[in-house]
């Protein structure tokens, strides 16, 4: 995969995964008196780079893996680092924060996440709380203890990031955190107008040289029968084939790599980097009967299903039905590998 050494890699996790099991006999998953996760417990990490080695860091926020819906399912994750919610958080640490491996080093929290059918809740502001207390404990605790001065990137997705965003609305009108923030990618999560108006430190980066905002996007096919609730009308959006917000048609030639991994059963591999793989339009798309009431904004990209079986990736029901959602990152991984490179050399330039 290029620079990225993928053995070296999946090493360092299996190892990683290994110390967090010893860990977790050793240690006990207290919280705080202010109710919020002990991340001085290495227990409640994904990932810790305890030996940084690059000049700038990755604050990484998992999406969703807690999915329960059984008698007895709790509203939020009760941290563990054993069962099915911890091994998908591993999976996606591999999938998604392995972009900025050479780049970054790479920093993980687990949180008391939001079980996948909480957060679609209208109803759901007590369990959301719990879920960004538990992100915002775990950022400044990265931000005093293992950051040492460095600028970094913020990279989530789905309910990762949603709680980025909110996180970035609340303490980032400090100097201290955003003149340190390269950038921050906010994916399959939207930012609308409302949000920027109210916060005049957020900012969305249209070009493929900012540094200090955020950067939105998610996908589904032109055809699509079906979306994810994690999208608006009319919002702000930046299509990573070009980091602009043009809403000009962008062919597959633009993507740089496509490259989905196998991350079941503990097997971390990558199963394909296809450069060429699709391209993709920002658009408005209409309202869809009995899914989503109404029109809302994303890249749209011709229906890749087919290229997606031929090419090994694990196809998640949402995809057969043209909703790109999960694999939002994965599609443009060797384009936002690029871009967090370009972004970070100006942000030291700048700097």
């Amino acid at each position: 995969m290029n620079i990225l050494n993928i053995k070296h890699y999946r090493l360092h996790l299996l190892f990683l995964v290994f110390a967090l099991f010893t860990l977790a006999c050793e240690s006990s998953n207290e919280s705080t008196p202010d109710n919020t996760t002990n991340y001085a417990d290495p227990y409640n990490w994904a990932h810790i780079a305890e030996s940084p080695v690059y000049d700038a860091d990755i604050f990484y926020i998992h999406p969703t893996t807690y999915y329960d819906d059984s008698d007895t399912a709790k509203a939020n994750w009760e941290i563990s680092n054993n069962g099915q919610p911890a091994e998908y958080v591993n999976g996606a640490l591999f999938s998604q924060a392995s972009i900025f491996f050479g780049i970054a080093n790479i920093y993980a929290p687990y949180y008391r996440q939001m079980n996948i059918n909480i957060a679609f809740d209208e109803n759901n502001d007590y369990e959301f709380n719990i879920a960004y207390q538990d992100l915002k404990k775990s950022f400044l605790y990265y931000f005093e203890h293992y950051n040492n001065g460095r600028p970094f990137f913020i990279l989530g997705h789905s309910q990762g990031a949603n709680l980025g965003l909110e996180l970035i609305k609340d303490i980032f009108d400090d100097k201290k955190y955003s003149d340190k923030l390269i950038a921050a990618y906010i994916v399959g999560w939207p930012v609308v107008q409302e949000e920027l108006d109210a916060y005049p430190h957020l900012k969305v980066l249209t070009t493929p040289e900012g540094t200090g905002g955020v950067i939105p996007w998610d996908v589904v096919a032109e055809d699509t029968q079906w979306v994810l609730p994690t999208v608006a009308p009319n919002s702000i959006m930046v299509n990573p084939l070009t980091w602009t917000d043009s809403r000009e048609p962008i062919p597959a030639e633009n993507n740089l790599g496509a490259v989905f991994f196998n991350t079941v059963d503990g097997e971390y591999t990558q199963v394909c980097n296809i450069p060429g793989f699709t391209g993709g339009q920002i658009k408005e798309m209409p309202a869809i009967d009995g899914v989503i009431q109404n029109s809302y904004t994303s890249i749209a990209t011709p229906n890749i299903l087919n290229d997606l079986v031929n090419a090994g990736a694990d196809v998640d029901k949402d995809s057969k039905y043209g909703c790109y959602h999960v694999i939002a990152i994965n599609l443009f991984y060797e384009n936002i590998r690029e871009n967090a490179a370009i972004r970070k050399s100006v942000w030291f330039e700048n700097n």
